[in-house]
């Protein structure tokens, strides 16, 4: 019986796919299967091979990544009270999601609220003390 071994990723694969993360932003651009696949044959990986090098790099596959992504950059927009007209549907697609019922099933699984009530809190929570929207920063 014979055993496959997985080859292991190189230094040079992990720092190109959190370059590609970090300065190409995929998560923010819509289709996260077309995006994965797009970033498999730049970096002449497998989609497979793909899932690993982000589950060693980022502890969970790159789908996962992606979503996991376009909800952390939502909840900068929705706690940013220079945002607070923007239309939620608007950042929805602003972050990546095609459509609104998609965004609000991610975020509500991410953050166990939903949108609306993440960004009522942080204006809520601005409010309370005092902040105005130029002492307001997010992480």
């Amino acid at each position: 019986m014979e055993i496959f071994m997985q080859k292991p990723f190189n230094e040079g694969q992990k720092a190109d796919l959190m370059r590609i993360i970090d300065s190409e932003k995929p998560y923010l651009r819509d289709n996260v299967r077309r995006r994965r696949i797009e970033i498999a044959l730049k970096l002449e990986l497998s989609t497979h091979d793909l899932d690993r090098l982000s589950k060693e790099c980022y502890g969970k596959p790159f789908t996962d990544l992606m979503y996991e992504r376009r909800v952390k950059r939502a909840k900068q927009i929705l706690a940013d009270p220079r945002y607070q007209e923007m239309k939620i549907s608007e950042i929805a697609f602003d972050c990546g999601f095609g459509n609104l019922c998609d965004f609000n099933l991610y975020f509500k699984d991410l953050e166990e609220i939903s949108p609306t009530e993440y960004r009522a809190f942080h204006m809520n929570f601005r409010k309370v003390m005092g902040m105005s929207p130029t002492e307001y920063q997010t992480q």
